[in-house]
């Protein structure tokens, strides 16, 4: 199977995003990119993902983790920051040795048609060259009402696993229980997102299987520690 290239044997997985600095500019603890991701690194994360700049950038710290390239982006200054266009092909990730694809999609976006055909057109290159897919789905944009917000994220989920996603990244749905029918709805592994910058004691109270922590980790004051605490608690190793 091409998930069995990305997830430790254990199935669980820490991902690290690191493709902030493509919406939000040099913000934080993105402005030295190559410095926070040898923190990272050190830190223990499964997987870093991001854009091909941060690829080219920290490609020498990156040789103790796996790296998934996003090829789907969207900038705060462009009309609709929900809509997504594809930068990259899957056949350039491949020559370059890359470990995994993502795809970001936003189920609530007047977009969400052309962010589909993205995902699926991804999927299939990704099928053809045996590079596992994670779809970010989220439950994002102009026609998502507040209330609808579980709704949306059991939908998102299944729809991509449906356009053929190896792995799911998609946001938490407030509680357990709802979380749970995330997961029974999809047909492949979730990913629980991070989310905005909270106190870190919040964090690792809410730590699931499969994780993902950018905001929460590239802007804290130790990055390091704080990533091998989390890599600790995913894997069973405190």
């Amino acid at each position: 199977m091409a998930l069995e290239k990305l997830l430790p044997e254990d199935g669980k997985i820490v991902v690290i995003p690191m493709d902030d600095g493509m919406l939000d500019g040099p913000v934080g603890g993105l402005v030295d990119m190559p410095g926070k991701v040898k923190q990272i690194v050190e830190g223990g994360a499964d997987a870093i993902l991001g854009f091909l700049g941060v690829y080219k950038q920290c490609k020498d710290h990156l040789k103790k983790t796996k790296f998934v390239l996003n090829v789907t982006a969207s900038t705060k200054y462009s009309m609709n920051p929900q809509e997504k266009v594809q930068l990259y092909d899957v056949s350039q990730a491949v020559d370059l040795g890359i470990n995994g694809i993502a795809v970001h999609v936003n189920v609530g976006s007047v977009h969400l048609h052309d962010q589909l055909q993205i995902l699926g057109r991804v999927a299939a290159d990704c099928t053809k060259y045996k590079i596992p897919l994670l779809a970010i789905a989220y439950p994002r944009g102009e026609m998502m009402r507040e209330d609808g917000l579980v709704e949306g994220t059991i939908y998102a989920a299944r729809m991509a696993a449906e356009a053929g996603a190896d792995i799911v990244k998609t946001k938490y749905t407030g509680s357990v229980e709802t979380f749970r029918q995330v997961i029974e709805g999809c047909p492949v592994p979730v990913i629980m997102a991070g989310g905005p910058k909270i106190p870190e004691d919040q964090i690792l109270a809410n730590i699931e299987n499969c994780m993902t922590i950018g905001r929460n980790s590239f802007h804290h004051e130790n990055t390091t520690e704080f990533v091998r605490k989390v890599y600790g608690i995913v894997h069973n190793k405190q």
